[in-house]
């Protein structure tokens, strides 16, 4: 009686609706579709409104407790993430054909992400951060997994094609004869190896036609009227038998491409990279001629350096972050693999390294992020931005330790590893028998790869197969000799000044000594210092030229409405875009005390963000990462190091909303869905600039003070494995019936 009593005085549960927003969203999609120009981006309307009258139809039908959702229905824990992966199986499968299928596919991955890291800020805004965790943790890591092999174009590559030739024919003919055409002499070489393959009709045209870039000063001009009068400038610097093997490398890239293509890809730059970059190059170039297992193999490295990175990102910083990160890997318009560098060589070893800096600095080893950091610089030069970070980090380090009276540990000291000054080999003696039986069972899979690929190469191609295993076992004894240092280093800095951040001084070790031995070797199979001048003067150079997928602060303050390529592209001109790049480099000339005004002000930006983040290192060197987009300007393609930024994930989820949202719009800016919109690459570039601005800019200002004061709390531990989460709400009842 008195139960019925209970229940008739209860307050009534609260009439359902069916939500408004979602139907809205999908009118304004379908609506939408009436002034699309592209029939890719009419179709992801579609899929967008059918998404949005299913989440409002699972919201409308989903449990509640107080007015409010305590559980997904229907089993959407698992059902939704694998829901993911079939969607994104059946799209690439059926109806991705292209890049612009592909880049559609992206889009929705990124709007998919965007909306599960908003949805958990929401929650957390509504003092409810842990509801549907294991749901929004399952649904980031599906996201996130799509989105890295749409990096790959859902596995496409080029379309039926693996090896990016135009990319690939440069770093492989740059690296393997760098000794005989250095920086300069690239094309040259390349036009006398076909005048002498080439019968008397097809030279005679060649002789009339063909325009080329001259890379010493990066202009066009005819090959009849220079090159070809001249052939004994570039023979001279081969032998009789290096010139043969030249010739046959050049025939074997020429005949995979047309005509057409291949005078295009001598329009291009060169050989631009470093010294560094070639130690590596080489040797594994010159394992033999260039033939179609040949140049898979070297362009293997690639793929392989980036699921090396995938798996550190989640062994540092745990699968919610490697789900962010992957998003920025395979979403990033701008930086897509396949389109601008996918199969082809070495093109993303400094992204390993980058990415390992601040991987191997939240897992508390500063000496290897030093050596990496170092030779992710050396690579590439323009890695070494970050380091402004870790720099404003130490500074706030001694800041802090000075303020405070001694022997009281400043807020940003780390908490000391008691295993830190032990070397590998002593925590090894020291595990239990089952321990030590799954650290070997580990390292096997950790070596299994490397050594299945050596042993196959070993099998199709002996020459090939021992570089192979010569490159495994040098790498495996180099990283336990790293190792040991990394020991001896903490045991070295455990007492110093108080002011010295010890973390920081291995760090600056670890990049010093790499960058004496990695010099030091450039120096000795390279020429010496003059080769470092060639490269310095080549980079100057290229960096003076303006390039229409170039991405940047600079190429902000470049740019006016009124002189893109559209206005000042010239195709009665030998070099149509000369005008272009002349006024380019005049707009900037104008604006450059603006633009260093600008750099200066996000350097102070990032100095607040750094001491609102207390010093901690690891999310500096994140943050540094962030300044290569103020104090540089890059080719799009290495926009990619955006996956570095991702793993600010991990102190605020307000740093998801900005990269998700940032890939989003780029992608938004190259479909150019609607009328309007320009179609132009170098306006698109400037507008994805001034985007990536914009989101640095935002990040940087969420660990500031004043920012602070906005955030909501991160993320808990991720869910991906557990029991699902149920809302704050109910917890309360469960506590009761649990004491019960």
């Amino acid at each position: 009686m008195a139960t019925a009593e209970k229940a008739k005085n209860a307050p009534a549960e609260a009439e359902r609706k069916f939500p408004l927003w979602p139907l809205v969203g999908a009118v304004i999609a379908f609506v939408s579709q009436k002034v699309s120009q592209r029939p890719e981006f009419n179709m992801w309307l579609y899929w967008l409104a059918f998404a949005l009258v299913g989440i409002a139809s699972l919201y409308h039908l989903a449990p509640r407790k107080n007015g409010k959702v305590v559980a997904t229905p229907f089993n959407l824990d698992v059902m939704g993430p694998l829901g993911v992966l079939a969607f994104t199986a059946i799209v690439s499968t059926y109806w991705v054909k292209d890049d612009n299928t592909a880049s559609t596919v992206t889009l929705s991955l990124s709007l998919g992400g965007f909306a599960v890291i908003t949805w958990g800020y929401w929650l957390a805004t509504n003092k409810r951060a842990r509801d549907f965790q294991l749901l929004r943790d399952r649904l980031l890591v599906a996201i996130g997994v799509s989105a890295g092999l749409g990096y790959a174009n859902f596995g496409h590559l080029h379309f039926d094609n693996f090896i990016h030739t135009w990319d690939t024919y440069h770093y492989y003919i740059g690296a393997k004869y760098f000794p005989e055409v250095s920086y300069d002499r690239m094309y040259e070489c390349a036009i006398i190896a076909d005048s002498e393959d080439f019968s008397p009709d097809k030279l005679a045209k060649m002789r009339e036609q063909r325009i080329v870039t001259n890379l010493r000063t990066n202009v066009m001009e005819k090959v009849g009227e220079t090159v070809l009068t001249r052939p004994m400038e570039c023979k001279s610097h081969f032998t009789p038998e290096r010139w043969v093997e030249f010739k046959k490398d050049i025939a074997f890239f020429r005949a995979r491409v047309n005509d057409k293509r291949w005078e295009e890809i001598h329009h291009d730059h060169g050989y631009n990279a470093s010294p560094v970059w070639t130690l590596l190059g080489h040797v594994i170039t010159n394992t033999g001629n260039a033939t179609l297992d040949q140049v898979t193999f070297v362009d293997l490295f690639d793929p392989l350096y980036l699921a090396l990175m995938a798996a550190m990102v989640w062994w540092a910083f745990g699968p919610r972050v490697f789900a962010v990160a992957m998003l920025m890997l395979g979403c990033n318009w701008a930086s897509r693999f396949f389109y601008w560098t996918g199969g082809a060589l070495l093109r993303h070893d400094w992204l390993f390294y980058t990415v390992a800096v601040v991987c191997l600095l939240r897992k508390g080893k500063p000496f290897l992020a030093g050596v990496a950091m170092a030779y992710a610089a050396l690579l590439r030069l323009f890695p070494g931005l970050l380091l402004i970070g870790p720099v404003l980090a130490a500074i706030e380090y001694a800041r802090l330790r000075l303020s405070t009276k001694p022997g009281t540990p400043a807020p940003a000291e780390p908490p000391a590893d008691p295993e830190e000054k032990v070397f590998f080999w002593q925590r090894y003696a020291s595990l239990s028998e089952s321990q030590k039986g799954a650290a070997l069972r580990n390292l096997g899979i950790v070596v299994a790869l490397p050594v299945a690929l050596a042993l196959y190469m070993l099998s199709r191609d002996p020459a090939l197969g021992r570089v192979a295993a010569l490159l495994i076992a040098a790498g495996i004894v180099l990283v336990a000799v790293l190792v040991a240092l990394e020991a001896v280093t903490a045991r070295i800095f455990s007492k110093g000044p108080r002011w010295l951040d010890p973390h920081f001084a291995r760090f600056v070790i670890g990049g010093a000594l790499a960058t004496v031995l990695l010099g030091g070797m450039s120096l000795q199979f390279f020429g010496g210092v003059e080769t470092w001048k060639k490269f310095a003067a080549n980079t100057s150079k290229h960096a003076a030229t303006p390039l229409t997928n170039s991405m940047g602060m600079k190429t902000v303050f470049s740019s006016l409405p009124w002189t893109s390529g559209q206005h000042l592209r010239d195709s009665k001109v030998l070099d149509a875009w000369k005008p272009w790049k002349d006024k380019r480099l005049e707009v900037y000339g104008m604006l450059r005390p603006i633009f260093y005004l600008a750099a200066l002000a996000g350097a102070v930006l990032l100095y607040f963000a750094v001491r609102g983040s207390r010093g901690l290192l690891w999310a500096s060197a994140a943050m540094g990462t962030g300044f290569i987009v103020i104090g540089a300007e890059l080719t799009n393609y290495y926009y990619v190091f955006f996956v570095a930024i991702a793993t600010l994930f991990e102190l605020r989820r307000e740093a998801g909303i900005w990269l998700t949202a940032l890939v989003t719009t780029c992608i938004f800016i190259m479909l150019t869905p609607f009328m309007g919109m320009s179609g132009w690459q170098d306006e698109q570039s400037v507008a994805m600039s001034i985007a990536s601005v914009i989101a640095i800019g935002g990040i940087w200002w969420l660990f500031t003070p004043w920012g602070q004061k906005l955030a909501v709390e991160p993320e808990p531990e991720p869910v991906i494995f557990g029991e699902p989460a149920v809302a704050v709400a109910a917890a309360p009842t469960a506590a009761k019936k649990k004491k019960r």
